[in-house]
Protein backbone atom coordinates (compact mmCIF):
# COMPACT_ATOMS: atom_id res chain seq x y z
CA UNK A 1 0.00 0.00 0.00
CA UNK A 2 3.06 2.32 -0.06
CA UNK A 3 2.78 2.73 -2.97
CA UNK A 4 -0.27 4.90 -2.93
CA UNK A 5 -0.19 6.23 0.60
CA UNK A 6 2.65 6.39 3.44
CA UNK A 7 0.29 6.69 6.38
CA UNK A 8 -3.35 7.17 6.79
CA UNK A 9 -2.86 10.47 8.08
CA UNK A 10 -1.24 11.87 4.94
CA UNK A 11 -4.08 10.47 3.51
CA UNK A 12 -6.26 12.67 5.51
CA UNK A 13 -4.38 15.79 4.40
CA UNK A 14 -4.24 14.71 0.87
CA UNK A 15 -8.58 14.52 1.37
CA UNK A 16 -8.16 17.94 3.24
CA UNK A 17 -6.25 19.93 1.30
CA UNK A 18 -8.23 18.73 -2.40
CA UNK A 19 -4.39 17.33 -3.36
CA UNK A 20 -5.59 13.60 -4.51
CA UNK A 21 -3.46 12.62 -6.96
CA UNK A 22 -5.55 12.82 -10.36
CA UNK A 23 -2.96 12.02 -12.86
CA UNK A 24 -2.05 8.70 -12.41
CA UNK A 25 -5.17 6.46 -12.47
CA UNK A 26 -3.92 3.60 -10.47
CA UNK A 27 -2.90 5.57 -7.65
CA UNK A 28 -6.63 8.36 -7.79
CA UNK A 29 -9.09 4.91 -7.53
CA UNK A 30 -6.74 3.30 -4.43
CA UNK A 31 -6.79 6.97 -2.43
CA UNK A 32 -10.40 7.35 -3.06
CA UNK A 33 -11.33 3.90 -2.66
CA UNK A 34 -9.22 4.51 1.47
CA UNK A 35 -11.08 8.01 1.62
CA UNK A 36 -14.70 5.80 1.50
CA UNK A 37 -13.38 2.95 3.24
CA UNK A 38 -12.18 5.11 6.76
CA UNK A 39 -15.14 8.06 6.03
CA UNK A 40 -12.23 10.76 5.81
CA UNK A 41 -14.20 13.83 5.75
CA UNK A 42 -17.31 11.35 4.82
CA UNK A 43 -19.53 8.76 5.61
CA UNK A 44 -17.97 5.17 5.74
CA UNK A 45 -19.28 3.82 2.44
CA UNK A 46 -18.53 0.41 1.39
CA UNK A 47 -20.17 0.35 -1.89
CA UNK A 48 -18.14 3.30 -2.94
CA UNK A 49 -14.71 1.70 -1.62
CA UNK A 50 -15.59 -0.89 -3.66
CA UNK A 51 -16.05 0.55 -6.76
CA UNK A 52 -12.78 2.48 -6.44
CA UNK A 53 -10.87 0.02 -5.57
CA UNK A 54 -12.66 -2.31 -8.33
CA UNK A 55 -11.66 0.01 -10.91
CA UNK A 56 -10.09 -2.07 -14.00
CA UNK A 57 -6.63 -0.06 -13.38
CA UNK A 58 -6.37 -1.83 -10.01
CA UNK A 59 -7.62 -5.14 -11.46
CA UNK A 60 -4.04 -6.92 -10.39
CA UNK A 61 -3.58 -4.86 -7.33
CA UNK A 62 -2.59 -6.86 -4.34
CA UNK A 63 -4.18 -4.24 -1.90
CA UNK A 64 -7.28 -3.80 -3.43
CA UNK A 65 -8.19 -7.41 -4.10
CA UNK A 66 -7.70 -7.88 0.00
CA UNK A 67 -9.32 -4.65 0.43
CA UNK A 68 -12.64 -5.92 -1.46
CA UNK A 69 -11.79 -9.30 0.16
CA UNK A 70 -12.42 -7.29 3.23
CA UNK A 71 -15.65 -5.34 2.50
CA UNK A 72 -16.97 -8.53 1.14
CA UNK A 73 -16.22 -10.37 4.44
CA UNK A 74 -18.26 -7.39 6.60
CA UNK A 75 -20.91 -7.58 4.30
CA UNK A 76 -21.44 -10.89 4.10
CA UNK A 77 -20.37 -12.06 0.98
CA UNK A 78 -18.40 -14.58 1.93
CA UNK A 79 -17.87 -16.34 -1.70
CA UNK A 80 -16.91 -12.98 -3.58
CA UNK A 81 -14.24 -12.31 -0.03
CA UNK A 82 -12.64 -15.57 -0.41
CA UNK A 83 -11.89 -15.48 -4.04
CA UNK A 84 -10.85 -11.94 -3.31
CA UNK A 85 -8.53 -13.25 -0.85
CA UNK A 86 -7.38 -16.13 -2.58
CA UNK A 87 -6.75 -13.79 -5.70
CA UNK A 88 -4.63 -11.64 -3.25
CA UNK A 89 -2.62 -14.53 -2.38
CA UNK A 90 -1.82 -15.53 -5.68
CA UNK A 91 -0.99 -12.22 -6.76
CA UNK A 92 1.33 -12.39 -4.00
CA UNK A 93 3.42 -15.43 -5.35
CA UNK A 94 0.94 -18.36 -4.17
CA UNK A 95 0.96 -21.17 -6.54
CA UNK A 96 -2.10 -21.46 -8.25
CA UNK A 97 -3.00 -25.05 -7.35
CA UNK A 98 -2.13 -24.33 -3.95
CA UNK A 99 -5.11 -25.25 -1.47
CA UNK A 100 -8.21 -23.00 -2.08
CA UNK A 101 -8.48 -22.39 1.55
CA UNK A 102 -4.80 -22.02 2.21
CA UNK A 103 -4.75 -18.91 -0.15
CA UNK A 104 -7.77 -17.31 1.39
CA UNK A 105 -6.37 -17.61 4.83
CA UNK A 106 -3.08 -16.01 3.28
CA UNK A 107 -4.95 -13.24 1.47
CA UNK A 108 -6.69 -12.35 4.34
CA UNK A 109 -3.30 -12.83 6.80
CA UNK A 110 -2.28 -9.65 4.42
CA UNK A 111 -5.20 -7.56 4.49
CA UNK A 112 -4.46 -7.57 8.31
CA UNK A 113 -0.89 -7.26 8.46
CA UNK A 114 -1.65 -3.95 6.55
CA UNK A 115 -4.09 -3.01 9.00
CA UNK A 116 -1.52 -3.39 11.53
CA UNK A 117 0.99 -1.34 10.50
CA UNK A 118 -1.30 1.61 9.59
CA UNK A 119 -2.61 1.32 13.03
CA UNK A 120 -6.25 0.57 11.81
CA UNK A 121 -8.92 -1.70 13.64
CA UNK A 122 -8.75 -5.17 13.48
CA UNK A 123 -11.95 -5.68 12.33
CA UNK A 124 -12.52 -8.97 11.03
CA UNK A 125 -15.37 -11.33 11.55
CA UNK A 126 -14.79 -13.74 14.25
CA UNK A 127 -16.81 -16.96 12.62
CA UNK A 128 -14.90 -16.69 9.56
CA UNK A 129 -11.70 -16.53 11.51
CA UNK A 130 -12.72 -19.46 13.75
CA UNK A 131 -13.39 -21.06 10.71
CA UNK A 132 -10.21 -20.78 8.68
CA UNK A 133 -7.59 -21.46 12.07
CA UNK A 134 -9.63 -24.34 12.26
CA UNK A 135 -8.84 -25.45 8.62
CA UNK A 136 -5.20 -24.64 9.06
CA UNK A 137 -5.00 -25.98 12.84
CA UNK A 138 -7.75 -28.23 13.71
CA UNK A 139 -7.88 -32.17 14.09
CA UNK A 140 -8.44 -33.61 11.11
CA UNK A 141 -12.26 -33.91 11.68
CA UNK A 142 -12.22 -30.48 12.68
CA UNK A 143 -10.34 -29.61 9.03
CA UNK A 144 -12.89 -31.25 7.11
CA UNK A 145 -16.01 -30.15 9.40
CA UNK A 146 -14.55 -26.59 8.74
CA UNK A 147 -13.98 -26.63 4.98
CA UNK A 148 -17.43 -28.17 5.17
CA UNK A 149 -18.98 -25.12 7.07
CA UNK A 150 -17.00 -22.87 4.26
CA UNK A 151 -18.17 -24.51 1.53
CA UNK A 152 -21.64 -24.24 2.90
CA UNK A 153 -21.34 -20.51 3.50
CA UNK A 154 -20.27 -20.01 0.16
CA UNK A 155 -22.15 -22.36 -2.10
CA UNK A 156 -19.41 -21.63 -5.06
CA UNK A 157 -17.43 -24.16 -7.36
CA UNK A 158 -14.08 -23.41 -6.14
CA UNK A 159 -14.90 -24.24 -2.38
CA UNK A 160 -17.02 -26.90 -3.29
CA UNK A 161 -15.29 -28.72 -5.60
CA UNK A 162 -12.02 -28.91 -3.13
CA UNK A 163 -13.92 -29.98 -0.16
CA UNK A 164 -15.91 -32.11 -2.58
CA UNK A 165 -13.10 -33.87 -3.90
CA UNK A 166 -11.91 -34.86 -0.17
CA UNK A 167 -14.88 -36.29 1.00
CA UNK A 168 -14.35 -38.25 -2.55
CA UNK A 169 -11.16 -39.38 -1.25
CA UNK A 170 -12.52 -40.28 2.29
CA UNK A 171 -15.80 -42.00 1.03
CA UNK A 172 -18.14 -40.35 1.53
CA UNK A 173 -19.33 -40.08 -1.89
CA UNK A 174 -22.75 -39.51 -1.38
CA UNK A 175 -21.91 -36.27 0.74
CA UNK A 176 -19.53 -35.01 -1.68
CA UNK A 177 -22.27 -35.05 -4.61
CA UNK A 178 -24.87 -33.22 -2.50
CA UNK A 179 -21.89 -31.12 -1.67
CA UNK A 180 -21.21 -29.99 -5.04
CA UNK A 181 -25.30 -29.80 -6.02
CA UNK A 182 -25.24 -27.77 -3.34
CA UNK A 183 -22.49 -24.89 -4.24
CA UNK A 184 -24.19 -25.07 -8.35
CA UNK A 185 -21.23 -27.02 -9.74
CA UNK A 186 -22.09 -27.34 -13.44
CA UNK A 187 -22.96 -31.18 -13.93
CA UNK A 188 -20.43 -31.19 -16.40
CA UNK A 189 -17.66 -31.58 -13.80
CA UNK A 190 -15.75 -34.45 -14.20
CA UNK A 191 -15.97 -35.53 -10.03
CA UNK A 192 -19.66 -36.07 -10.57
CA UNK A 193 -18.83 -38.61 -12.93
CA UNK A 194 -16.39 -40.11 -10.57
CA UNK A 195 -18.94 -39.78 -8.11
CA UNK A 196 -21.34 -41.99 -9.73
CA UNK A 197 -19.25 -44.29 -11.39
CA UNK A 198 -17.77 -45.48 -8.02
CA UNK A 199 -21.06 -46.04 -6.96
CA UNK A 200 -22.61 -47.87 -9.55
CA UNK A 201 -19.24 -49.93 -9.24
CA UNK A 202 -20.05 -50.50 -5.57
CA UNK A 203 -24.03 -50.90 -5.96
CA UNK A 204 -23.99 -53.70 -4.24
CA UNK A 205 -22.02 -52.73 -1.04
CA UNK A 206 -23.68 -49.08 -0.45
CA UNK A 207 -24.55 -49.88 2.82
CA UNK A 208 -20.82 -50.37 3.51
CA UNK A 209 -19.42 -47.38 2.23
CA UNK A 210 -17.88 -45.00 4.56
CA UNK A 211 -19.12 -41.63 5.74
CA UNK A 212 -22.42 -40.91 6.67
CA UNK A 213 -25.39 -38.89 4.96
CA UNK A 214 -25.44 -35.48 4.29
CA UNK A 215 -28.99 -34.14 5.15
CA UNK A 216 -29.29 -30.61 3.74
CA UNK A 217 -33.31 -31.19 4.12
CA UNK A 218 -33.21 -31.21 7.81
CA UNK A 219 -31.04 -28.76 7.95
CA UNK A 220 -27.50 -30.57 9.81
CA UNK A 221 -23.99 -30.44 8.46
CA UNK A 222 -21.98 -34.48 8.66
CA UNK A 223 -23.77 -35.50 11.83
CA UNK A 224 -21.07 -38.24 12.16
CA UNK A 225 -18.48 -35.38 13.02
CA UNK A 226 -20.46 -33.27 14.99
CA UNK A 227 -23.99 -33.76 16.01
CA UNK A 228 -24.68 -30.06 16.89
CA UNK A 229 -24.05 -27.93 13.84
CA UNK A 230 -27.11 -26.60 12.27
CA UNK A 231 -26.44 -24.46 8.99
CA UNK A 232 -28.89 -22.17 9.74
CA UNK A 233 -27.50 -21.72 12.94
CA UNK A 234 -23.94 -21.55 11.72
CA UNK A 235 -25.45 -18.92 8.72
CA UNK A 236 -26.90 -16.31 11.68
CA UNK A 237 -24.05 -16.45 13.61
CA UNK A 238 -21.93 -15.43 10.54
CA UNK A 239 -24.31 -12.87 9.62
CA UNK A 240 -24.48 -11.37 12.91
CA UNK A 241 -20.57 -11.41 13.13
CA UNK A 242 -20.64 -9.26 9.58
CA UNK A 243 -23.00 -6.54 11.27
CA UNK A 244 -20.71 -6.74 13.82
CA UNK A 245 -17.84 -6.11 12.65
CA UNK A 246 -19.22 -3.35 9.82
CA UNK A 247 -20.58 -1.46 13.63
CA UNK A 248 -17.24 -2.02 15.00
CA UNK A 249 -15.21 -0.76 11.62
CA UNK A 250 -17.43 2.26 11.05
CA UNK A 251 -16.97 3.16 14.92
CA UNK A 252 -13.37 2.59 15.52
CA UNK A 253 -12.20 3.99 12.10
CA UNK A 254 -14.80 7.28 12.99
CA UNK A 255 -12.89 7.76 16.49
CA UNK A 256 -9.15 7.66 14.55
CA UNK A 257 -10.50 9.49 11.30
CA UNK A 258 -12.08 12.26 13.21
CA UNK A 259 -8.65 12.92 15.56
CA UNK A 260 -6.68 12.99 12.21
CA UNK A 261 -9.61 15.38 10.63
CA UNK A 262 -10.00 17.96 13.24
CA UNK A 263 -5.77 18.29 13.36
CA UNK A 264 -5.75 18.66 9.80
CA UNK A 265 -8.27 21.21 9.70
CA UNK A 266 -6.53 23.36 12.65
CA UNK A 267 -3.50 22.84 10.94
CA UNK A 268 -5.03 23.86 7.40
CA UNK A 269 -6.45 26.91 9.63
CA UNK A 270 -3.15 27.83 10.71
CA UNK A 271 -1.47 28.02 7.25
CA UNK A 272 -4.34 30.10 6.21
CA UNK A 273 -3.64 32.82 8.72
CA UNK A 274 -0.54 32.66 8.38
CA UNK A 275 -0.53 33.18 4.42
CA UNK A 276 -2.99 35.28 5.12
CA UNK A 277 -0.48 37.77 7.43
CA UNK A 278 2.37 36.69 4.55
CA UNK A 279 0.15 38.49 2.07
CA UNK A 280 -0.53 41.61 3.84
CA UNK A 281 3.21 41.63 4.04
CA UNK A 282 3.78 41.50 0.32
CA UNK A 283 1.13 44.07 0.07
CA UNK A 284 2.46 46.55 2.30
CA UNK A 285 6.33 46.00 0.77
CA UNK A 286 4.79 46.02 -2.66
CA UNK A 287 3.52 49.57 -1.93
CA UNK A 288 7.46 50.70 -0.95
CA UNK A 289 8.31 50.85 -4.73
CA UNK A 290 6.15 53.87 -4.89
CA UNK A 291 7.50 55.68 -2.38
CA UNK A 292 10.89 54.47 -2.72
CA UNK A 293 10.40 55.95 -6.67
CA UNK A 294 9.16 59.28 -5.90
CA UNK A 295 12.29 59.40 -3.19
CA UNK A 296 14.85 58.52 -5.30
CA UNK A 297 13.69 60.85 -8.03
CA UNK A 298 14.04 63.50 -5.78
CA UNK A 299 17.35 62.35 -3.97
CA UNK A 300 19.22 61.49 -7.80
CA UNK A 301 17.36 63.78 -10.19
CA UNK A 302 17.20 60.60 -12.56
CA UNK A 303 13.77 59.29 -13.12
CA UNK A 304 15.37 56.37 -15.13
CA UNK A 305 17.87 55.08 -12.40
CA UNK A 306 15.33 55.25 -9.58
CA UNK A 307 12.73 53.30 -11.89
CA UNK A 308 15.12 50.55 -12.20
CA UNK A 309 16.04 50.23 -8.23
CA UNK A 310 12.22 50.29 -8.14
CA UNK A 311 11.69 47.81 -10.74
CA UNK A 312 14.28 45.52 -9.15
CA UNK A 313 12.95 45.51 -5.55
CA UNK A 314 9.66 45.09 -6.71
CA UNK A 315 10.47 41.66 -8.55
CA UNK A 316 12.14 40.62 -5.10
CA UNK A 317 8.58 41.20 -3.67
CA UNK A 318 6.94 39.05 -6.03
CA UNK A 319 9.38 36.28 -6.15
CA UNK A 320 8.76 36.47 -2.21
CA UNK A 321 5.34 35.99 -2.93
CA UNK A 322 5.15 33.09 -5.03
CA UNK A 323 7.36 31.34 -2.54
CA UNK A 324 4.70 31.67 0.17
Amino acid sequence: MEKYITSIKDLVALKMTNAIEESDESVSNFQKGMIHLLGVNTQVNFVRAKQFFGNSSLKNDLDANYLIGFIDECEGNYSSSFKQYALAAEIAGEKRDSAYFQKVSKGREMLQKTFKKYNLPLTLNNQITKILNEINKGTAKKKLNSKMIAAFLCEDDLSSIEVAQELFDGGDYYSAKSLLQKGNVNSSCSLYVKIDKTILASIENIDTVKGTVLELESESILPDYNNSLSLDTIKKECENSSISCCREWREATKIIIDKMVKSQKRKNAKEKEKKKKNIGMVILFAAIPLILLIALWILFGDFILAGAIVFFYYCLCVYAAIKM
